[in-house]
């Protein structure tokens, strides 16, 4: 069987599972999908809900960027995290999605060639405007998840079945500082139940009564053990693990994302000297992996702006392309330095308010 006969087979398989009519919109997304290159070797066992949604959610993008010969190695580069089964959430994936919303604001865009001298990631321009360089980034936040996770592993670890009678709630305004997990350690040492320890505004541990299991792993753990300097409205990661199995203690963490998360990766890329002279430069936030991502940069950029006049903006955007077909949205702000020494072109400029749009995509129609 050729390639061209598998590739033939795989639209077959995707178009029987298509239950609604699909938009213009949609049926772009699917001919880009079913074109990328060796798309064939991507041969799931079933096509249900979730690889069905991945047939839109990656042929969306390359629909907005058409028929862009530049983007070529990103798609090889796609196609073969799917044919190995592997996220495809990756740096070419960011810039893939950053240089599809571009696109879809009438950019012309480019991805340029890796080379051994510094040069952006992608560079855009509109009709009678300049080129504007853009380096595009993710966020850190899963540095924090892992971190949280290492923790509860050591915690776990370090405890013998007996060694105590009791819960353990721990919340941390940041639990990959290795110091304040030093210092957590110690605190258990001599923790007995009903207490607590805290270094206040960076870590609490509690000892609950092993009879409050139901509060510990129920949904009111910050309701009830939070303490004082615990803010009410932030996002968090919480993870919940047992010593051993369902009779015995329960460990619960609740960290905080680290302000670091936020800011860190723009900040790199502002330092990193890969802007072209003279031109506007753009900084691509990938924020899908923070939440509240673009409340919290906008706080971030105003105190960084006055003293980073070779950027012209960032654009900070995460991807709301639920499992399913029928609708695929981005969530994007763009923010606009005031002291930019090369300020953003017209066309992106009249999009900057700092405040988070949704960008909408209908793909299937309701019947």
């Amino acid at each position: 069987m050729t390639v061209s006969d598998n590739t033939d087979s795989l639209r077959q398989r995707i178009e029987k599972k298509i239950t609604e009519p699909l938009s213009q919109t949609g049926q772009m997304a699917f001919e880009a999908f079913v074109s990328l290159p060796n798309i064939a070797a991507w041969s799931p066992e079933r096509l249900l809900l979730y690889e069905m949604s991945t047939v839109f959610d990656v042929g969306l993008p390359f629909a907005l960027l058409r028929d862009n010969k530049t983007v070529t190695a990103h798609k090889q580069a796609i196609v073969k995290r799917l044919v190995n089964k592997q996220e495809i959430q990756c740096s070419r994936w960011s810039e893939v999605l950053a240089g599809a919303l571009l696109a879809s604001w009438s950019g012309h865009v480019s991805f340029l060639r890796e080379t051994d001298t510094p040069t952006p990631d992608l560079e855009a321009s509109w009709p009678d405007g300049p080129i504007v360089s853009v380096e595009v980034t993710r966020s850190e936040a899963r540095r924090t998840q892992l971190a949280v996770s290492d923790a509860i592993g050591r915690l776990v670890g370090a405890i013998q079945a007996g060694d105590f009678n009791w819960h353990l709630v721990y919340f941390f305004a940041d639990a990959s500082d290795a110091d304040d997990l030093n210092a957590v350690f110690e605190a258990v040492i001599d923790l007995d139940v009903g207490q607590m320890r805290q270094s206040e505004g960076r870590w609490t541990i509690q000892a609950i009564p092993i009879s409050r299991r139901p509060d510990v792993v129920g949904g009111r753990v910050a309701e009830l053990f939070a303490p004082p300097w615990w803010p009410s409205h932030k996002a968090e990661y919480v993870s919940t693990s047992t010593v051993s199995s369902s009779d015995w203690p329960v460990i619960h963490v609740r960290s905080l994302f680290p302000d670091s998360s936020y800011i860190n990766p723009v900040m790199r890329k502002a330092d990193s000297g890969q802007r072209r002279p003279n031109r506007p430069y753009l900084i691509a936030l990938d924020a899908d992996q923070l939440p509240d991502a673009h409340e919290k940069i906008k706080e971030d950029l105003e105190g960084y702006f006055s003293i980073w006049p070779h950027v012209s903006g960032v654009l900070v955007f995460d991807t709301a392309f639920i499992t399913g077909i029928r609708r695929k949205s981005w969530r994007v702000s763009l923010h606009t330095n005031e002291h930019a020494e090369v300020p953003l072109p017209s066309q992106l400029t009249s999009l900057a308010d700092s405040s988070r749009r949704s960008i909408d995509f209908e793909m299937a129609h309701k019947q």
